[in-house]
């Protein structure tokens, strides 16, 4: 009875990320009476790179799709709460686009964001090892009794034991729950673990960061420890036995347990629809914000364009000399004013990052006869204040 109310897990997201890259993989429950080494999905053959021994054999877990990239949006500084959302916004947006389920996910976290320990309990009783992991988990993490979450696994006879703070593992919920996720298992992965116990790689190699991602979905597909959050979820869907012993109305049970899965499952819709709109009230608002750049960027071109074609209209042909000046370029010389003088003639200023730059520039405009008569008159070159470039004026004549 009590297996019959529990949610079957059909479909596991497992995700890594390890200070500079971001991994995730989808699982999916398959049914077959031999290995799995191919699938068929919508008419086409799908090969398959990793297959999970579920608690019965003719039940595989098999590794449908991959995620692995660079995830720079994480800088120094951020804090935890912080870091925690930026890594489900986009986990959130790559099972939207992949079309992966959010109803079971896992987070495989780096081995510097927790406590670990790993010592030899063989003379523990095994009634007992829970009570020393934590002692121990407390002890080296400085944690109040009740203020974090342990879990241990037996590797290679010694006991490998992890601890993080309940706050710590909140902020990591709390981020997956904003996104519309439901985070059911956190947990790291051992150190000395070099294969992962149940995958047949198939000849594929694995990098660190993708053997997190499947580390963490195996532990929510399996519900194999080390999992922070497995006591949490025991109790939260504990059973009173004996209330339900005693409860003669079955019928009605059945028939509120029916209309609570209608209710869950219209909620369950109506969330993901919120979800779907909130995603797309964003890319519009992406969008507008992108149409309004482009917008201010025109109305500044017209503007510069009216006033070169202002200027184009004087007598000084300035549309010219502005172009003509746009196409004269000499390395480590800028200028910084061109103006018109009394006696149509043309004065610029500018700076060069050194004398050098500067004579090569005047002997560029010296060597332009057809449109500057004249030889150039410099009549000014300096030093600038801070001494680190070289400041000119120079008078050229049109005529």
């Amino acid at each position: 009875m009590k297996n019959f109310f529990k949610h079957r897990i059909d479909e596991v997201v497992g995700v890594y990320f390890d200070g500079a890259t971001l991994s995730a993989v989808d699982l999916r429950l398959q049914k077959s009476d031999a290995d799995i080494s191919r699938i068929v999905e919508n008419d086409e053959v799908v090969d398959v790179d990793y297959v999970f021994d579920a608690a019965r054999p003719t039940d595989h877990w098999v590794l449908l799709d991959t995620f692995e990239a660079p995830f720079d949006e994480i800088v120094i500084g951020d804090e935890l709460d912080v870091r925690a959302e930026k890594i489900a916004e986009k986990i959130s947006v790559l099972c939207s686009t992949r079309g992966w389920s959010t109803s079971v996910m896992a987070l495989c976290l780096n081995r510097s964001e927790v406590v670990i320990e790993l010592d030899d309990f063989s003379n523990v009783p095994a009634t007992e090892i829970a009570n020393a992991v934590r002692y121990r988990i407390a002890t080296a993490g400085n944690f109040d009794i009740d203020g974090f979450y342990s879990a241990h696994i037996d590797l290679n006879g010694r006991t490998w034991m992890e601890g993080i703070a309940k706050a710590d593992a909140q902020c990591w919920i709390d981020a997956w729950r904003k996104n519309e996720m439901n985070l059911t298992a956190l947990t790291a992965m051992p150190a000395e673990l070099n294969e992962i116990d149940g995958i047949d790689p198939n000849g594929v190699e694995v990098s660190a960061s993708m053997a997190g991602a499947i580390w963490a979905a195996r532990s929510a597909a399996l519900k194999s420890a080390p999992n922070f959050l497995s006591d949490e979820l025991e109790r939260r869907s504990s059973w009173d036995f004996r209330k339900f012993a005693a409860s003669v109305a079955a019928i009605a049970l059945l028939g509120l347990t029916a209309l609570f899965g209608v209710d869950r499952w219209h909620y369950h819709e109506t969330s993901a629809a919120f979800a779907v709109e909130k995603r797309g009230l964003d890319e519009l608002e992406r969008e507008r914000r992108l149409k309004n750049f482009i917008e201010s960027d025109l109305a500044e071109l017209n503007e510069r364009r009216e006033l070169v074609a202002e200027l184009s209209k004087e007598v000084f042909p300035w549309r010219s000399v502005l172009i003509h000046f746009g196409v004269i370029h000499v390395k480590g010389v800028w200028l910084d004013e061109i103006r018109s003088t009394e006696d149509k003639s043309i004065e610029i200023r500018g700076e060069a990052l050194s004398y050098e730059a500067m004579s090569e520039y005047i002997k560029t405009l010296e060597a332009d006869r057809e449109f500057f008569r004249r030889e150039p008159q410099i009549v000014s070159s300096r030093s600038s204040r801070s001494g680190s470039t070289v400041e000119f004026v120079v008078r050229l004549s049109l005529l």
